[in-house]
């Protein structure tokens, strides 16, 4: 079955019309052969081909002395009832007498005298003349021995035609021809037979056409209603299921799902509806554990906050110095998150402000290094910087320090001293790539795919003990999309992580 559901319809309204004619072909051939007359051939023909033998009979014989086997005969022949009655009505031949139906139809008189009913004396009179010349044709082709035909036309009137098949026919017919005017004038041939009418047999089944019309008629109605019920099933199913999803996840029940079965149009448009559904449940599973993790990260400074005080209350620890920095340091802490959560909702609501003008990106890369070096030089990490991009790029240079900042602080953090950070540049005609590496540990590859995402830290190498708040790679995610490039994260060859940031020109 073709998937589109526009031509399941063309192809199932062609299969209805095929149905259709091959049923209405079927029930012609049905009643065209349930009349028996129509088994050997058409009604017309062999009702005529009965008055005609009968008439040739009438005409050779001057009587109707054979008229008995004859009729028998042909009523074998065509299996079919044949009933003559004379002029009276009283029955002269009824090849099944023990059929006492009156299932019978008239096919004709034959009355050799006038086979038509001719409307003036002078036609009457024309027509017995036929009819007389006719007879005395075929009694002198008979005695001559010269086979012949006889046929009755449009109009009824019976013609002998002499059968030219061997040597002497031609000679013998003409002959007839010429001895007709004697032969008229014999007595025998004065006299005509009384006229007989001729029924055949009908069978009584005058209500089988209606019979098969009618369940034609009622098969076709069972046929497109079961057509009209499989593709209303068809295609009410999907948009049931749709229904009953939509209700369920507006109800809370994030996990239901349609699951289409087949490829058409609506098929189709309900595997969109999972792949949306599919992207609200982990948008609503991103934002529970968005929501833990803020939660988290704001309790855990307010707890050391709060343990500090409630220690100086108690007399347990005195107030100093070093207590006012570590309280000092947990506010700065909830105040960068803070600050953070604030660029990734202007972020998300497309509200996030770049100031983009061209800038050098070297530049841009020189005072990050500088400001840095010092830094990591008292950890024993060395800051390198390779390539050039000499040509200005339309940035915002405040957002791309930011980026550039929480790569090499993240880099520091899981370098050991001896390692270095290496910043690499290289422009061409698209934009500009700014890849940073490091020495340290690397990327766990289940964590991979996931280090972008709110509030992720690798569990075999990030914890919030030497790592921040987990937004820093989120926000510089959002800041690089801003400018309409990219941020990627991967593990170099040669050990350590490897962030490339592109910038379009």
């Amino acid at each position: 079955m073709p998937s589109s559901l526009r031509n399941q319809i063309i192809v199932a309204g062609t299969v209805l019309i095929f149905l259709s004619v091959l049923l209405t072909g079927s029930v012609s051939l049905i009643i065209r052969f349930n009349d028996p007359l129509s088994k050997v051939d058409e009604q017309f023909q062999i009702r005529s081909a009965i008055l005609n033998t009968l008439s040739a009979l009438v005409i050779e014989d001057g009587n109707w002395s054979r008229v008995d086997k004859t009729t028998k005969n042909l009523s074998e022949k065509w299996s079919i009832r044949i009933v003559l009655a004379s002029k009276e009505g009283s029955v002269v031949v009824d090849t099944i007498p023990d059929d006492k139906s009156d299932n019978l139809v008239g096919i004709g008189l034959i009355d050799p005298s006038n086979p038509l009913f001719s409307s003036t004396s002078e036609e009457i009179d024309q027509l017995e003349q036929i009819t007389k010349l006719n007879r005395a044709m075929a009694n002198c082709l008979k005695e001559a021995g010269v086979e012949y035909t006889v046929n009755r036309n449009a109009e009824g009137i019976i013609r002998v035609f002499p059968k030219i098949q061997k040597r002497g026919d031609v000679s013998a017919s003409r002959g007839c021809f010429f001895s007709i005017p004697s032969a008229l004038e014999d007595d025998r041939l004065k006299t005509f037979p009384d006229p007989i009418a001729v029924y055949v047999g009908v069978d009584d089944k005058s209500y089988l056409p209606w019979f098969y019309l009618s369940g034609v008629g009622l098969l076709g109605v069972f046929v497109v209603f079961g057509s009209t019920l499989w593709f209303s099933r068809k295609i009410a199913r999907p948009l049931e299921s749709l229904t009953t999803v939509t209700r369920k996840i507006s109800e809370g029940d994030l996990s239901a799902r349609v699951y289409p079965q087949g490829s058409n149009e609506i098929d189709r448009f309900a595997a969109s509806f999972d792949n949306m559904a599919e992207e609200l449940a982990g948008v609503a599973e991103r934002r529970r554990k968005f929501m833990s993790d803020i939660s988290h990260e704001i309790r855990s400074p307010l707890t050391n906050i709060r343990s500090h005080i409630e220690a100086i209350s108690d007399g347990m620890e005195k107030f100093s110095d070093k207590t006012l920095d570590s309280i000092n340091s947990q506010i700065e802490q909830i105040s960068s998150l803070i600050d953070d959560l604030q660029q990734l909702s202007l972020a998300d609501e497309g509200l996030l402000k770049i100031d983009k003008f061209p800038v050098v990106m070297e530049d841009i890369v020189d005072q990050v290094s500088a400001a840095n070096k010092p830094y990591l030089a008292e950890l024993g990490i060395s800051l390198l910087v390779k390539g050039s991009a000499p040509s200005p790029v339309s940035i915002d240079p405040l957002r791309i320090r930011q980026i550039l900042q929480n790569l090499i602080s993240n880099a520091s953090r899981y370098t050991s001293e001896g390692g270095f950070i290496e910043i690499s540049l290289y422009q061409s005609v698209e934009g500009v790539e700014v890849s940073v590496r490091d020495t340290g540990i690397g990327i766990s590859p289940y964590f991979l795919p996931h280090i972008f995402e709110r509030f992720a830290r690798d569990d075999q190498s990030r914890n919030r003990n030497t790592g921040g708040s987990g937004l820093g790679l989120s926000i510089a995610l959002e800041i690089a999309l801003a400018h309409g490039g990219d941020l990627s994260a991967d593990n170099h060859s040669e050990g350590g992580a490897l962030f490339t940031l592109k910038l379009p020109s």
